[in-house]
């Protein structure tokens, strides 16, 4: 997610669970997806983050211990200021089974599926009204815009990622770009993610990768 002068809550999402290989996949998910991930290694950190930042989506698992009774996702939603946090649980056990469970979560995903299903609920609480297609579209528009500057500059952009100067030999050629990719994406989406920016990297690192040569048009 892009830094701006405020500390608002739209800038962080939390998450909390102490299984790594399910931190990894959240991490894998939303860092390259744009958003701006803060970490909770337990409960008690979780707390100490949500008072700091007020994400406005927690995310964690049904493992997580209980703190004098009570479970982390219940505590959320009885404390006044926390109430309009979104909860997303990550269940690696049926929800029948956690009594009382739903009344405290926002968005249930069960663990075997969270890689297809995170981004989708993340992103109806952070974009309001925007759906993953509409991530998809920005995606490939980016790409597409992208991949017209290299066609158009072929020699020149791959001098450019040979000799590290990509960036300032094209440099009125991605602002072009940019320009028309603000406009042509809804602002709750260009605002809060670098897509067009990562379909540059994605390019360069795609050359550097290869020492196979461009053919007459990128193909993203």
């Amino acid at each position: 997610m892009k830094e701006n002068s405020s500390t608002s809550s739209i800038r962080f999402i939390l998450s909390c669970t102490k299984d790594e290989i399910l931190q990894d996949i959240i991490v894998s998910i939303l860092n390259i997806e744009g958003f701006n991930l803060i970490k909770a290694s337990d409960e008690q950190m979780l707390f100490i983050l949500i008072e700091k930042y007020s994400p406005p989506v927690v995310i964690m698992d049904s493992g997580i211990s209980e703190i004098m009774g009570y479970r982390p996702w219940e505590i959320i939603k009885k404390i006044n200021r926390f109430m309009d946090i979104k909860v997303i649980l990550i269940s690696s056990i049926p929800l029948q089974d956690i009594e009382g469970a739903y009344d405290y979560i926002d968005e249930v995903i069960e663990k075997d599926v969270v890689k297809d299903h995170l981004l989708p609920k993340v992103s109806k609480f952070i974009c309001p009204g925007t759906d993953v297609n509409m991530h998809e579209d920005a995606r490939r528009l980016a790409r597409t815009i992208v991949s017209d500057i290299v066609y158009y500059n072929t020699d020149t952009a791959l001098r450019g990622v040979e000799d590290g100067t990509f960036y300032d030999e094209l440099q009125k050629e991605i602002e072009e770009g940019r320009m028309l990719y603000q406009q042509r994406v809804p602002v709750n989406i260009f605002s809060v993610t670098d897509y067009y920016d990562d379909a540059i990297r994605d390019f360069i690192l795609k050359i550097q990768q290869s020492n196979l040569v461009l053919p007459s048009k990128f193909i993203s």
